[in-house]
């Protein structure tokens, strides 16, 4: 074999594994930008979903403009990748944001409760009922009140539960308080009121026919009281 042989030999060696380690480079870049499109895309998805749970405080990172990506409308596999290898380093939100978000969050829930609380009355605290139950009034005067010789000049309201057949209600008693007009300029002036109404359990927000009830439904009808 010539020497010129054997150097195309060589030549023809060299360029078969220069192929080869192109063939790989090739295929290496293939997978990296494979693998930036895909991060770009779960960056993305975190972003969306950033947006979701944390509303406008989200979103005043980004000016959103029409050449942008809309988050609330991206889908979670886009068409177009291109556009989402050229998104921005600062896609992936810093934890130190998320922390701030949560603790503004967490500041405008405290705010509106105390806000809840300072509209709710002052009265004394009555047991949660459904708001649809029915409300029966009943204004009690004092022992012989006339309207003519009288002034009411305020009242207490007693709530009580009571209970008809299938039938829950609520029992508002107003006890009125009067003021003898007479003893309007005197120094001793009479307030009248009538006495509370007799009751199994005085202070309790249960009435009568709802402790009844239940005692019925125990000792006659064997039910116990979870059931009832």
């Amino acid at each position: 074999m010539s020497e010129n042989q054997q150097s195309m030999i060589k030549t023809s060696f060299i360029l078969n594994q220069y192929y080869k380690v192109l063939q790989q480079r090739i295929e290496a870049l293939k997978e990296i930008g494979r693998l930036k499109e895909e991060l770009a895309r779960k960056d993305m998805i975190i972003k969306r979903l950033q947006t979701q749970s944390f509303g406008s405080k989200s979103e005043r990172r980004k000016n959103i403009t029409e050449g942008d990506w809309n988050l609330l409308g991206l889908p979670l596999e886009p068409e177009d990748a291109d556009e989402l290898v050229q998104l921005p380093q600062e896609s992936v939100v810093p934890p130190s944001e998320i922390v701030h978000a949560l603790e503004e969050e967490s500041k405008e829930r405290r705010k509106a409760a105390k806000e809840k609380t300072k509209k709710e009355s002052k009265e004394r605290g009555w047991a949660k009922v459904p708001k649809n139950l029915e409300h029966r009034r009943e204004e009690v005067y004092p022992e012989g009140y006339n309207p003519e010789t009288m002034t009411i000049i305020g009242s207490d309201t007693v709530r009580i539960l009571q209970r008809e057949p299938a039938t829950f209600y609520v029992q508002e008693i107003i006890y009125h308080k009067c003021l003898l007009r007479e003893t309007v300029s005197s120094t001793h002036q009479t307030i009248l009121q009538h006495p509370a109404l007799p009751r199994l359990i005085p202070s309790s927000f249960v009435g009568d026919s709802v402790i009844l009830e239940m005692l019925v439904s125990k000792y006659t009808h064997h039910i116990p009281e979870y059931r009832q």
